[in-house]
């Protein structure tokens, strides 16, 4: 995972967006809000207007990515699901919201994160609380997963390169509360735990060090002989 470089969108697709939240935040109850949020969400191209406003941020979500069409969770798959990091399920009031999207993978979107959501209650504590599923209006929004949309998360990872596990972990300078953001990041997205991720980064990291090697080799030659 690494930070993204936002965009602007258009102002029409700003209002389209402004327009459906409105609808969303006018239900006074918290289902309620769910329900129309999915069926806004599930409706979302159903006509000119609202195709549109999706084609431009599909658009835009994928010049966002790490790679061509790159998740931006596993940075390995391809991305093909608009997602929300946070749910709408528990966050409504966040559907529409630009922000809130990211183009990720099918397998980190629909078997990882699904609608699964920590958070740090009190508000800026470090008492880390795995939102129960169907248990209403969270408590606050203090996210615990790492959001590559705002934040940096080379600030909390280092990957594991001298020892050859290719893993990610926390970097051992982080505080208590930046720590369990950073194991619930990798524990949630199953960063670590999937055989495959593991391999693009160790093929990915043996890529580089051949070519840095046959740099320092290039860059010391004093003949030709020792250039070919």
């Amino acid at each position: 995972m690494i930070q993204l470089n936002s965009k602007e969108l258009s102002e029409p697709t700003q209002k389209h967006l402004r327009r459906v939240q409105g609808r969303i935040d006018a239900s006074t109850e918290f289902v309620k809000q769910v329900n129309k949020a999915q069926k806004e969400w599930t409706g979302k191209n159903n006509s000119i207007p609202k195709a549109t406003a999706f084609t431009e941020i599909k658009e835009a979500l994928i010049s966002l990515c790490v790679g061509v069409e790159v998740c931006n969770y596993c940075e390995n798959n391809e991305a093909t699901d608009i997602e929300h990091i946070y749910p709408k399920s528990l966050y409504p009031e966040r559907t529409s919201h630009w922000d809130n999207y990211l183009l990720s993978c099918p397998t980190c979107n629909s078997k990882h994160k699904l609608d699964k959501f920590a958070i740090f209650d009190p508000f800026y504590s470090e008492s880390l609380f795995e939102i129960p599923r169907g248990s209403g209006k969270p408590a606050n929004d203090d996210s615990v997963m790492i959001n590559p949309r705002v934040e940096n998360p080379m600030n909390y990872f280092w990957l594991d390169i001298p020892n050859r596990t290719f893993k990610l972990n926390p970097l051992i300078t982080l505080n208590p509360r930046d720590r369990k953001r950073a194991e619930y990041t990798l524990r949630l997205l199953g960063l670590n735990a999937r055989e495959t991720l593991l391999a693009a980064r160790k093929s990915a990291a043996s890529f580089y060090i051949d070519r840095l090697e046959r740099y320092v080799k290039v860059k010391e030659a004093t003949t030709m002989d020792e250039l070919e």
